[in-house]
């Protein structure tokens, strides 16, 4: 018999700060990588699959996708 499963990882890869236009205020967000690596009993990693790239609030913990960081209020300015 063969004992397997999954576990899940994610990794911080910068954070900073963005301005919600749905509360009108600036909030905390943590740009995080998330894969999910697959084990058996004998071998602690077999392979590991990448579910990508998402933006987390770090007020109310949700996620968002990270196309969110390119929006941009009329008139304001696109980041050099």
């Amino acid at each position: 018999m063969i004992i397997w499963g999954s576990r899940g990882r994610e990794k911080v890869l910068s954070s900073g700060q963005f301005y919600w236009s749905k509360v009108q205020h600036h909030e905390a967000v943590q740009i995080k990588k998330r894969w999910q690596i697959f084990h058996t009993v004998l071998h602690p990693t077999i392979s590991k699959q990448e579910g990508g790239e998402y933006v987390e609030c770090q007020f109310c913990h949700q996620a968002f996708k990270s196309e969110i960081l390119d929006y941009r209020l009329p008139g304001q300015a696109a980041p050099l």
